[in-house]
């Protein structure tokens, strides 16, 4: 993934808590940056001279003081103005070639044109960040919780509440090359506005192992993924729909290579596509629970478009709505052993265990209930 390059830099300047006035002040004086504090606390209140180029790219960027190395764990960089000059990048921890650790990015007024993160690396790990959007806070491109083009991202969160709205995606950690997003969450609520969103992606051949969305409110516009690689294992993800959100697109519990034991749960909203437990080469073990809301397209345990399906379960109960089919699998080579339970409910179309242009064995549908 590119980034663009914009010419002109902002000075080196920021604002910190009173705490760190002193050691800021030498700093500036004496050029010995090192006896900064190990973290620092970072408020943009829309003051241009407050922006800095980050790595000679990302110019009118919000970070930590040091433009050339920002890992020092524990930074927080607040966004909050009404008027003024529009950052284009947010970042809480920054590092060309370190791990990036405990950072914390907050947004609560004004708008970023570009990306947010909570930790970025080039070449190490980013783990235990988190950004945090409310009020009326805006961000027109990407919100990622971490982000590292050559190591794993793990445990990293992106929560999103109030009014706040993000034009394009939130994901909670982005890897690429073949390392791996872990247990990375990103939490929706209240009247917050996204396109897309994704737990962990792996952006190459790594896998997305353990990672979760929550939306209890708001609107997501297009899908929302819990785990997504390109080309590796996508494991143990999930996603949780509650309350009164909005889906206007499909949900994946797990998308990737060979996708497995990944869970969507839906217990009220509205989701205007379909489910997917899990969606790619082999589908193994996923399961979709629905006992509430309403699915207005059709819901599967597990899709392989290529391989096979195998052992994935759809629990239907309570007031649940579905408009489409429900399948427990569906395969182009195999499915077998997928299951369909229906105790509950409305389903507007056809209901199969398996469904395969293959073999299709051992598959089950129950009824059972009123």
């Amino acid at each position: 993934m590119s980034f663009p390059k914009r010419a002109g830099a902002g000075a080196h300047n920021a604002r910190y808590s009173p705490t760190f006035a002193v050691s800021t002040l030498a700093c500036l004086i004496t050029g010995l940056c090192a006896a900064m504090p190990a973290s620092a606390e970072t408020l943009y209140t829309g003051d241009s001279l407050m922006l800095q180029t980050v790595a000679d790219i990302y110019d009118k960027s919000v970070a930590p003081f040091s433009p050339d190395d920002m890992s020092a764990p524990g930074n927080r960089v607040i966004v909050d103005y009404t008027g003024g000059t529009s950052p284009n990048y947010v970042f809480g921890g920054f590092s060309n070639s370190g791990n990036v650790t405990g950072n914390e990015v907050r947004l609560i007024r004004g708008t970023v044109l570009y990306r947010v993160y909570g930790g970025y690396s080039d070449f190490a790990n980013v783990t235990n960040n988190t950004v945090t959007m409310s009020g009326n806070a805006a961000v027109d491109g990407f919100v990622y919780g971490a982000y590292s083009q050559n190591g794993n991202v793990i445990g990293n969160t992106v929560n999103i509440s109030g009014d706040a709205r993000v034009g394009i995606e939130v994901i909670g950690g982005a890897s690429y090359q073949h390392y791996s997003a872990t247990n990375n969450t990103v939490n929706i609520s209240g009247n917050a506005t996204v396109d897309y969103v994704t737990g962990g992606l792996s952006n190459g051949i790594g896998n997305a192992t353990n990672n979760t969305v929550n939306i209890s409110g708001g609107t997501v516009t297009g899908s929302v993924m819990g785990g997504d690689s390109f080309g590796g294992n996508v494991i143990g993800n999930t996603v949780n729909i509650s309350g009164d959100a909005a889906i206007e697109g499909w949900i994946y519990g797990g998308n990737g290579s060979n996708v497995t034991s990944n869970t969507v749960n839906i217990s009220g909203g509205n989701v205007a596509g379909g489910v997917y437990g899990g969606n790619g080469s082999n589908a193994t073990n996923n399961t979709v629970n629905i006992g509430g809301g309403t699915v207005s397209d059709s819901v599967f345990g597990g899709f392989s478009n290529i391989g096979n399906a195998t052992n994935n379960i759809v629990n239907i109960s309570g007031d649940a709505t579905v408009s489409g089919g429900v399948t427990g699998g569906t395969s182009n080579d195999t499915a077998t052993g997928n299951i369909v339970n229906i105790s509950g409910g409305s389903i507007g179309g056809v209901v199969r265990g398996g469904n395969s242009n293959g073999a299709a064995t051992g598959n089950v549908v129950t009824v059972s209930g009123d």
